[in-house]
C-alpha cells in the first residue's frame, strides 16, 4: 500500500480470509506498507483492510501480487496415457528427473463423476503438484495446498472425456519420484465372456467417438480363468475397419498385468500372450483405441480370448493285482484329458524311497505314452524290486510342459504264495490257503490262488512251498503260472491212498531264521475210477515246531492258521 506523493497518510493494511480472520498486515509512518503472505490457497478468496494511522488520510495505490507456479495454461504433450480399471481407479509412478521436469497422465472413464487424484512423493523431497486438463486443453484445476509430501485434487469428470493430469515439483527444485493415485466412479456394466471347455471365448464391441479429438470410448469385458488353466493366455483383438486399438488386462484386485497391446497397423490384430495368471481368478481387460485417438466414426472389434489348460489324470490303475516279482506290470493312466487338445504324453514313475510323493531325480522313470491308442500305458518290469506294496506315479504333460496332478497307485508286487501281500511268504499265507483250498471256481489271490486260474489247488500249494520264508531272509524259487508250477514239491500221494503227510519246510540263509515245521495232512479221493493223480478235497495244516520255537512263537502261528488276518488287495 503506498501513499500518493505529498500525502501525510500514514498507512496500515490487512489480509483477512473469507471468514474474516486476520491472516497478515503491515503499518509504515511513512512510505508504504508491505507484508508477504506464504500460506495462500489456490481458488480460496480472500479480504484486504486497507487505510491510515492516526487518523491520517490521503490517497494511495494497493498492489496485489500472486506468485504464481509455473503451469502451463494449455495441456503440454502427451506423455503417457491408459485406462482406468473397472473400479474406475488407476495407480502409476512419475518419475520428475529434472528440476523442470512435468510429467502428464492421458486418460478417460467411462461414466464419469467425482474424481479424486492423489499424487504422493516417494523420494526426493519433491513437495507436489497436480494440475488437470480437459478435452480441449484447457487448464481446469490446481492443487498445491501444502509443503508436504501429498497432494489431492478433486474434480468432477465428464462421461469419456479425455483429461490430462500434469504432476510437477511446486518449487521446481527437487528430482525424484511421485506415485500418483486416481479415484473415480466404477464402470457399471461390464459385459462377461463366456469361456468353453476349452477355455476359449470371445466377444465383440463397437467403438465410438471417433471424430471427436476430446472424447473417448472404453470398452470392458470379464471373464474367469478355468480351475485347470495352467497360467497361459492368450488376448487377440481385431478391428473391423482400418483402424488401429489397444488393450489393457487387469487382475481381481484391479492392478494393470502387463503392458498396453496396439495394433502393429491398421486394420491388424491386437494380440499378447500372458504366462503367470492364476487360475480361478477374475479378471478384466479394456479395450480402447489407439492413444484414445486414432479410428474413424465408428467401428466394430472382436475379443477373442483363449486359456491354455493343463491336463489331468483321473486315476492309476495296474495288472496283474497282484504282480509276480519277475513279470512285467502293466500300468494303466485312467481319465487323461486335455481341454484344449494340447496333450502331448503321460508319463510313469516308481518310487524308490516308500513315501509315496513323486521325487524327479529320486523315483524311477518308467517310460512314457505318446498315444491315447490301446489306452495311456506303461508296461515295466519287476524284476529286483522289493516285494510288498510300492507306489507308481503318472501324470500327463502338454506342448507347453504344463503337467497335471499326480494320480499314484499301491500296487502289490510279490512272491508267489503271500497271499496277504505283506512281502513275505509265511504261517498267514499257509493259512489262507488251507481255508480256501479245493474252492474250484472265483477264487483270488488272497484266498490262495497264486497261478490265476479260479480256484485253489496243488499248483498253488507247490508255488507257497517253492518260495515259503520268502521276504524274511530267503531266496525266491522260481516263478510259475500253469496248473502244475511247483507240484512235486508238496509230494502229493497218488490217487487211492487213504493219506500222507509231507513236511513244508523254509530253505534258510544262513541261520537266522527260525520258522515253526509246517505238518500237511492231504487226503486223496480217486475220481471216476481213475488211476491218476487227482486235487486233495481236503487240506489240514497242523504246526509242528521245532527246537527253536518258542511257545509263544506256535500259538501266534496257529492263531493266524485259525483265524488269518488278511490285507484286502486292491
Amino acid at each position: 500500500m503506498t501513499p500518493d506523493a505529498g500525502s501525510d497518510l500514514k498507512p496500515y493494511v490487512r489480509l483477512y480470509d473469507g471468514a474474516g480472520v486476520g491472516l497478515a498486515g503491515a503499518s509504515a509512518y511513512s512510505g508504504p506498507a508491505e507484508f508477504t503472505y506464504n500460506d495462500v490457497v489456490a481458488g480460496t478468496t480472500y479480504i484486504i483492510g486497507a487505510g491510515g494511522n492516526w487518523f491520517t488520510k490521503g490517497g494511495f495505490d494497493l498492489d496485489v501480487q500472486f506468485a504464481l507456479y509455473d503451469v502451463p495454461v494449455t495441456v503440454p504433450p502427451m506423455e503417457y496415457y491408459g485406462p482406468v480399471n473397472i473400479d474406475g481407479d488407476r495407480q502409476f509412478t512419475m518419475a520428475l528427473n529434472t528440476v523442470s521436469d512435468r510429467d502428464t497422465w492421458l486418460f478417460t472413464t467411462e461414466n464419469g463423476g467425482a474424481a479424486t487424484f492423489t499424487a504422493t512423493a516417494t523420494s526426493g523431497g519433491i513437495n507436489p503438484l497436480l494440475a488437470l486438463y480437459d478435452g480441449a486443453g484447457d487448464l481446469v484445476a490446481v492443487a498445491e495446498t501444502s509443503t508436504g509430501a501429498t497432494e489431492m485434487l478433486n474434480y468432477t469428470l465428464n462421461q469419456r472425456e479425455l483429461y490430462t493430469i500434469l504432476v510437477m515439483d511446486a518449487e521446481r527444485d527437487n528430482t525424484g519420484n511421485v506415485d500418483v493415485a486416481i479415484d473415480s466412479p466404477a464402470v457399471t456394466t461390464v459385459p462377461t465372456i463366456t469361456l468353453g471347455a476349452d477355455g476359449a471365448g470371445s466377444g465383440s464391441e463397437y467403438l465410438g467417438y471417433g471424430n471427436d479429438p476430446a472424447r473417448a470410448d472404453p470398452d470392458y469385458f470379464q471373464f474367469t480363468a478355468p480351475a485347470d488353466a495352467s497360467g497361459r493366455l492368450s488376448i487377440t483383438v481385431t478391428p473391423d475397419q482400418a483402424f488401429r486399438l489397444e488393450f489393457q488386462l487387469f487382475d481381481s484386485a484391479g492392478a494393470p498385468v502387463g503392458g498396453r497391446y496396439a495394433s502393429p497397423s491398421d486394420g491388424a490384430a491386437a494380440t499378447h500372450t500372458y504366462t503367470g495368471l492364476t487360475p480361478g481368478e477374475t479378471y478384466h481387460m479394456c479395450v480402447f483405441a489407439y492413444q484414445f485417438g486414432d479410428h474413424p466414426a465408428g467401428g466394430d472389434f472382436e475379443v477373442a480370448v483363449d486359456f491354455d489348460l493343463r491336463p489331468t489324470v483321473g486315476a492309476l490303475d495296474y495288472e496283474l493285482k497282484p504282480t509276480i516279482i519277475g513279470e512285467d506290470i502293466t500300468l494303466t493312466a485312467i481319465g487323461v484329458a486335455d481341454g484344449d487338445g494340447n496333450l502331448q504324453r503321460v508319463e510313469f514313475y516308481r518310487d524308490e524311497n516308500d513315501n509315496g510323493t513323486l521325487e524327479i531325480g529320486t523315483d524311477s522313470y518308467l517310460g512314457s505314452d505318446y498315444s491315447a491308442i490301446g489306452g495311456w500305458q506303461r508296461v515295466a518290469s519287476t524284476a529286483g524290486m522289493d516285494s510288498g506294496w510300492t507306489w507308481f506315479f503318472t501324470r500327463a504333460r502338454d506342448t507347453y510342459g504344463n503337467l497335471s496332478d499326480v494320480a499314484r497307485r499301491l500296487a502289490c508286487v510279490t512272491y508267489m504264495g503271500d497271499a496277504n501281500c505283506d512281502g513275505k511268504v509265511g504261517i498267514a499265507d499257509l493259512g489262507a490257503l488251507a481255508d480256501n483250498y479245493g474252492k474250484t471256481s472265483g477264487a483270488t489271490w488272497r484266498d490262495g490262488d497264486f497261478n490265476r486260474d479260479g480256484k485253489v489247488g496243488i499248483a498253488d500249494l507247490g508255488a507257497l512251498a517253492d518260495n515259503y520264508g520268502m521276504g524274511a531272509g530267503g531266496q525266491a524259487a522260481a516263478t510259475g503260472g500253469s496248473e502244475t508250477a511247483g507240484a512235486a514239491e508238496a509230494e502229493v500221494p497218488p490217487a487211492g491212498s487213504s493219506g500222507s503227510s509231507a513236511a513244508v519246510v523254509p530253505e534258510v540263509s544262513g541261520a537266522e531264521l527260525s520258522l515253526p515245521v509246517v505238518q500237511l495232512d492231504v487226503e486223496a479221493a480217486p475220481v471216476g475210477g481213475g488211476d491218476g493223480l487227482t486235487e486233495p478235497p481236503s487240506l489240514t495244516v497242523t504246526v509242528v515246531g521245532d527246537s527253536s520255537s518258542d511257545d509263544q512263537a506256535q500259538e501266534g502261528a496257529v492263531e493266524l492258521l485259525d483265524a488269518p488276518s488278511l490285507t484286502v488287495l486292491p
